[in-house]
This record gives structure tokens, C-alpha cells and sequence, in this order.
């Protein structure tokens, strides 16, 4: 029986056009050897989260990952204490973002840690 095997990582993420890609970059490498559609998914998600706080938060940002052979969670903590919502229609300034991740997500939600929020969510890794 193969053990279950946990990796994590929490890093720092730039608060800039830049972010998205750090995360999606840190991803690849902690994902290789999952299937392409497991690493697509992730890696939009994660651009999700990062640019949301971008947009609606300030700096430090904080990603954290924990994965194992089942579940990828992906989260980025912010100062700003106010929670993610899903827009009831899209525009062209954005708001496709948390439907994205709820309909890609088996979870997500936002817990609250002092100042700020976690935003954070969960994909089912089923290419093992």
C-alpha cells in the first residue's frame, strides 16, 4: 500500500503583474509527475486567488500549498479582512474569477486570520 505522502510549501508572493506567474511557476515544480489537466487546473486557480488579492487586497501576500496523492489545496492570505464573493454577472472588468475556482473546486472558501483572510481552495487529484 502506498503511503500517503504530504508536501507544503508557504512563500511570499509579489503584489504585482508578476504574482500570478511566481505561483504558477512554484506549482509546476511541486506538481511534476501529475497528469497535464491535474497542473492546468491548479495552475489556474491559483492565478485566480493571487490576482483576486491583487485587485482587492494590498501587500504582504502569503501563498500556501499542501498537497498529497489525493487533493491539491492552494491559499493566499491578505491583510484585507473583507470575504471573496461571486458576482452575479461578469463584465468586462473582471468577476469570472471565483466562478472559475467554484466551478474547477470540489471546495473553497475564506477563513479569517487577525487583520486579513485566507482565501483557499481545494482540487481533487485523481491521475494517481
Amino acid at each position: 500500500m502506498d503511503e500517503l505522502r504530504t508536501e507544503h510549501a508557504e512563500f511570499s508572493v509579489p503584489a504585482d503583474s508578476t504574482g500570478p506567474t511566481y505561483v504558477r511557476r512554484v506549482l509546476a515544480e511541486m506538481l511534476v509527475g501529475r497528469s497535464v489537466a491535474v497542473r492546468n487546473s491548479a495552475a489556474l486557480v491559483a492565478s485566480e486567488l493571487v490576482t483576486n488579492a491583487i485587485r482587492h487586497s494590498r501587500p504582504p501576500l502569503q501563498a500556501i500549498i499542501d498537497f498529497d496523492s489525493t487533493m491539491i489545496r492552494i491559499a493566499v492570505s491578505d491583510p484585507v479582512a473583507d470575504p471573496p464573493s461571486m458576482r452575479d454577472v461578469a463584465g468586462a472588468d473582471g468577476g469570472f474569477g471565483m466562478h472559475i475556482i467554484d466551478g474547477l473546486c470540489q471546495r473553497w472558501g475564506s477563513d479569517a486570520n487577525g487583520e486579513g483572510k485566507t482565501v483557499w481552495c481545494e482540487l481533487r487529484d485523481v491521475s494517481k
